[in-house]
């Protein structure tokens, strides 16, 4: 074989695993791990119920409280652990003829509030429940209506908020 035989088939094998490289790249690895949750599928639950699918949740917030101390004569500040602080779940929804949480608001309204535990619940691509975050003894403490202008074509909402004393985080996807 010459220098100019072994030269092209050199550069044909170069060629043939630059391509094989190149769409090895473009081939996309397995997913692995966990994946992110879209914003957009959830449901709300309250005492086993699902109550609705809404626009909207706000207040999936908790902050532990800082308390500050010192010792003796230790320069130092330490910091420990206080109470945890839950922000109120705010609901919202468009206006429907199902009037069960207008009831439920009610009840607070009348200062005899029924406590009830509940859910937010997301799910994944496949519709499937993904997450939860499990909340305790709430009831409605607020409920805003809709802002109504006869110059718009937008859906009416009404939003609730409800207070609570605590949420947990419950992974329930396999």
């Amino acid at each position: 074989m010459t220098w100019r035989g072994a030269r092209w088939k050199l550069l044909a094998v170069g060629l043939a695993v630059g391509m094989m490289l190149e769409t090895a790249a473009l081939v996309q690895a397995p997913k692995v791990g966990p994946q992110p949750i879209q914003v957009n599928r959830f449901a709300i639950e309250i005492d086993g119920l699902v109550v609705g699918h809404f626009q909207e949740v706000r207040g999936l917030d908790a902050e532990v409280e800082v308390i500050e101390y010192r010792t003796g004569s230790d320069p130092t500040t330490h910091k420990t652990a206080g109470p945890t602080n839950w922000s109120n779940i705010v609901l919202k929804q468009g206006v429907a003829e199902n009037d069960r949480l207008w009831q439920w608001f009610e009840s607070s309204a009348n200062g005899e509030p029924q406590r009830k535990n509940g859910a937010v619940i997301l799910y994944d691509k496949a519709g499937l429940e993904v997450v939860r975050y499990n909340f305790i003894n709430a009831f409605p403490v607020k409920w805003q209506g809709p802002a109504l202008d006869a110059s718009k074509n937008d859906l009416a909402y009404e939003t609730i908020e409800i207070a609570h004393e605590g949420f947990q985080r419950v992974v329930t996807a396999p």
